[in-house]
Formats: C-alpha cells, structure tokens, sequence
C-alpha cells in the first residue's frame, strides 16, 4: 500500500455498505480472482473483448497512489468492485476505468467509486477524467452522465472518449446530498423498521435491562417477529430461548445487544456472519470508559464496516420508531409516551430517557426516539436525513454534546428546516476517557458564538434548557411552519 493510501466507506442506494481502500502487492491475486470471476458480458465492457486478468491484476495492485490510483470495493472481504485511474500527459488530466461485478451492478457503485476518484484526484491537481467506453454500454454512460460533472463526448462509432470535468460544482454538490440521503435512509430501515428483532442477552431477572428492552418491545406492540437470545435460560418471559445467535430459527433484520462489552465483538461478528442487517449496541464499555474500550470500539467499528451493518451506539440507551401505524419500542425507558409527530434525539443516555419521559408528562406525541450513544456509526446527521422523509415527523428536537461533521450538519439542516423545525439543547460535553476518546467525541462545543452562527446559517433553533425546549416543542408542533427563508 503507498503511503497515500485511502480508505472510505460508501452507502450505495439501496442501503447496502461498502468498504473502499487502496490496493497493494498482496491483493494481487484476489484481483486477479475478481476480474476471473466477471461474467463474459462484464468483461467484454470492461476490456473491450480482450484484456489478460493476470496483467489487469498486476496493474491495479501495483498503483503508486499518484501517478496511478486504485480503489478496491469490499463487502464481507470479498472484492466486488475495482476502479482506478492513471495521469495522462496532458497536464490535470487522467483516465479512468471501472469493473463492478453483476451481482453490484445497477446500485450506484461505479457512482460512488467515481465520486471518491475524482474527490482524491482533485486534491492532487487534476480537474478531467477521460474515459473510453463501448457505445452500447449504456450503464456506464449513465453513471458518467448522472453523477454530476459536465460531460463532452468524442466519436459516434462502437467506441466514444468521454471527458469529465471533475472540479467541484454546486450542480455536483446537490447530486452528491441527493444520493447521500437516498442512500442513508436505505441503511436505516433495518434498524427504524425491522421486520424481525432479536434481543441478545434478553433476561427476566428483575431491572435487567435485556428484559426491559424485550418487554417494550414485545408490549409497545410490535407486530413483527420478536427472537430471545439467552445463553443459560431456553425461556425468557414465557418465549423461547436460543442460545446463540445462529441458533435461530430465522435471520433477523436487526439484533439489540445487551452483553457484557468484552463480549459484543464476538456477538456482533456472529450477527453479522448470520446476516443480520443492523445492530443496536447497548452495551457500555468502550470509548465511554477507557482507553481498553476505546480501542475496542475501534474493533467493532472495522468489524461493522467490513461487513456492510449499519450501528446504533455503543453505549445507547435504544430507540423508539411510531410511524405509519407501527411502533417498535426497544428502550430501557419505563415511561410511553404517545404516538405523535416529535422526534427526539439525545448524544447523553440518561438525559435521552428524561426527554422521553417529559415528553410523556406532557403528552407530547413522540414519532421517534434515539439514544445515539457514543456515535461510532450512525449520528445526528443520519437521523436528520431519516426524519426528513417521515412523514409521521413534524418538529425535530436535538440534544447534542458535540459535531461529528459541522459541514454536513449545516447542509443537511439548512434544508431539512425548511419543512420540519429543529429545535437543539446544547448539552455539556462528557469528559474523554484520554485523547483517543477524544476522536470518538467529534467536534465538542467550545466556541458559543460561533456554534450560534452555525445552527443561524442551518436555520436551527437553539434553547437554553430542556423546559424551554418543550415549551417551544409544545406551540411549534400545533402551528403551520412560518413563511420566510428561516
């Protein structure tokens, strides 16, 4: 691997995760492998009618990051997609190429592999693509063509050359938010609206929190398939029990974990090997608590990632989702609110269940409800992309500690406010373990001009207490969303 080596993770549209990164000596022959296992129709538009997969190989593994740049897609360790490009002579300039097997083709991954190309190419001094396309691959052509950039084609025969100009454009930037919240609120339907949930570590010992998870679960009136995991108890309330995730008697959508932290890698690598599509971690123990931990939650992040999962926490107290007739209640939280149209997100467990429980106190109607935890997935951004569509969402109220990424917090919720209002809490931010935790802690509130300006630009409503927040909550969602730019 060269020394600007890269690795990013992608969501394709239909929600699928990918992982990208850079290639090196020792992925030789598994791209060799990949180009082998290409079905006859994808090799003929990739090569042409002709290429040697031992050569392509060889030249994708041996990119030096600059001259030459590669990317390999990754989903469960397997190579699904390869894409690179190569400096022309003509100054800023470089041609591309692609290779996406069948089972990935029509998802967006070439889209999403050119964008990141052409992100790294722009930081290196290159403003165009040119890429030689068969005429009749029409799927490429489409995927130059609808990711934004300004496209001219050379030549009207079997072949055409395609130049991209790859400088960023705000005709871009909106194409890229476009497919970024598609993309996102794809990923979240595993977690927001399981057809199937297993509680691993569901227990009816008295104030465990497996059991006051399962028991809401089961309670709130969740009307899909609901699976106990106890390793010692074959019956949990009266259902049965399996011992092991594997021991189900169906994959479910989504898995809550509630295991002892030095266990939850484990669980999570069977959950993940079983097919499950997304994981709820409540489980406390990393980056919460020590540097150990942190390092942990760096695992299980690697983990989630390679295999394409979509995460909640750790360290999460749940979530609740009333929408559309359904509700799905997997918190810990001993106090129902009514269905309504509030959602309610918290960076702090324990003041997440207060908000909950005040908004119950107030019959204040909650459509949703997450205790994001320590945030190494998903955050405060993926839950705005998700409730813009909701339409059991009209008022949006956040309590929040720090940023994770102020720059897409901004552009998100300047156009989400635009239809549903966003009232925020600014929360003291909790003291890191040691620095490391710092990363897992993003962007803390320090400067409180400057964050005021920030929820000003996005048009977010910031209060000074939670008293004020349900205040405003209780006038704003009885009232029109006010006529102006703001």
């Amino acid at each position: 691997m060269s020394a600007t080596s890269v690795v990013r993770d992608v969501i394709l549209r239909d929600g699928q995760t990918l992982r990208l990164r850079s290639p090196n000596r020792k992925d030789q022959d598994a791209i060799g492998a990949f180009f082998d296992g290409l079905d006859d129709q994808s090799r003929y538009m990739r090569f042409h009618g002709y290429g040697a997969s031992g050569a392509i190989a060889r030249y994708y593994a041996e990119a030096d990051g600059d001259a030459r740049v590669a990317l390999l897609a990754h989903h469960r360790g397997e190579i699904v997609a390869v894409a690179g490009y190569d400096r022309l002579r003509e100054r800023g300039v470089a041609e591309v190429a692609f290779a996406v097997s069948r089972e990935y083709q029509g998802r967006g991954t070439g889209t999403r592999m050119l964008e990141q190309l052409a992100d790294i190419a722009a930081t290196r001094g290159l403003h165009r693509f040119d890429a030689e396309v068969l005429a009749e691959n029409r799927r490429m052509m489409r995927v130059f063509r609808s990711a934004g950039y300004d496209v001219r084609r050379q030549g009207f025969g079997g072949e055409v050359r395609l130049s991209l100009d790859i400088r960023p454009t705000e005709r871009l930037f909106e194409r890229i938010a476009e497919r970024d919240h598609i993309a996102t609120v794809a990923s979240l339907q595993p977690m927001f609206n399981p057809r199937s949930v297993a509680v691993v570590g569901a227990s009816d010992a008295p104030g465990s929190v497996g059991g006051a998870i399962l028991a809401n679960i089961v309670e709130g009136g969740f009307d899909g398939v609901v699976l106990p995991v106890n390793r010692s108890n074959p019956v949990v309330h009266s259902m049965r029990a399996a011992d092991s995730i594997a021991a189900l008697p169906e994959t479910p959508d989504l898995a809550v974990l509630v295991v002892p932290a030095e266990h939850v890698l484990e669980v999570a690598e069977e959950a993940a090997s079983a097919g499950v599509k997304a994981l709820v971690v409540i489980s406390a123990g990393f980056s919460d608590a020590s540097p150990e931990g942190a390092v942990r939650e760096d695992a299980l992040l690697a983990m989630v990632r390679a295999h394409g999962l979509r995460m909640l926490g750790p360290n999460s107290l749940g979530l609740l989702h009333a929408s559309g007739g359904r509700r799905f209640d997997a918190t810990i939280s001993q106090l129902r609110a009514p269905a309504g149209r509030v959602a309610i997100s918290s960076q702090s467990g324990a003041l997440g269940i207060a908000l909950l429980g005040q908004a119950a106190g107030r019959r204040l109607g909650v459509a949703a409800f997450v205790a994001l935890g320590n945030r190494a997935d998903v955050s405060t951004n993926d839950l705005l992309e998700l409730w813009e569509d909701d339409e059991a969402v009209r008022l949006i109220l956040l309590h929040m500690e720090s940023f994770g990424n102020p720059a897409r917090f901004s552009r998100i919720s300047r156009r989400v406010s635009r239809s549903k209002p966003i009232l925020v809490v600014k929360g003291q931010r909790r003291r890191p373990v040691d620095e490391h935790a710092v990363s897992h802690s993003a962007a803390a509130f320090q400067a409180g001009a400057g964050i005021d300006a920030l929820f000003l630009q996005a048009g977010v409503l910031p209060v000074s207490s939670t008293q004020e927040l349900f205040d405003a909550a209780a006038l704003l969602v009885l009232q029109r969303l006010p006529r102006g730019r703001r």
